[in-house]
């Protein structure tokens, strides 16, 4: 998450989503749908139900191998919720770093990186509250949005 806009020695550069990058956040939509027995539209609908999912998915081990490319999912699934409790916008998010799939605040410059947040947590041997997570970040971005460059 950026907490200040970039200087002018860096750049950055907001990209629109490319159809391999759409086709992948929908895959991970539907393996974490998966994981409901029954009625998963419903369930994953609300905020709540796609919190309460991923943290299921994390409490039950039902990924089985750390570093696991389904870890990304769990972040998706915390990223749909943000962009939808917030109004967020699914982007590439290019700079020296690379490209990365991240959310971004309309008409800021304003960004966060879910897909990889809960990944990383756990590779450092961290428990995952994603209520907590979701709640720190939800207003942490809402803070920032507020002294965020307008583009």
């Amino acid at each position: 998450m950026s907490s200040e806009p970039p200087c002018s020695d860096d750049w950055s550069e907001v990209l629109p989503l490319e159809l391999s990058d759409m086709q992948l956040l929908e895959k991970q939509r539907q393996w974490l749908k998966g994981h409901f027995t029954h009625d998963a539209d419903s369930k994953y609908a609300t905020v709540e139900g796609k919190l309460r999912l991923v943290q299921a998915i994390l409490d039950k081990g039902w990924i089985a191998v750390k570093g696991s490319h389904k870890y990304s999912s769990l972040g998706v699934g915390l990223g749909v919720a943000l962009a939808q409790e917030l109004g967020l916008d699914w982007i590439v998010h290019r700079d020296g770093n690379g490209d990365t799939i991240s959310l971004k605040w309309p008409e800021k410059e304003l960004f966060t990186h879910p897909l990889t947040m809960i990944s990383n947590r756990i590779e450092d041997g961290d428990e995952v509250d994603v209520q907590w997570l979701f709640d720190s970040l939800r207003a942490r971005l809402t803070e920032l949005a507020s002294s965020a460059r307008s583009i």
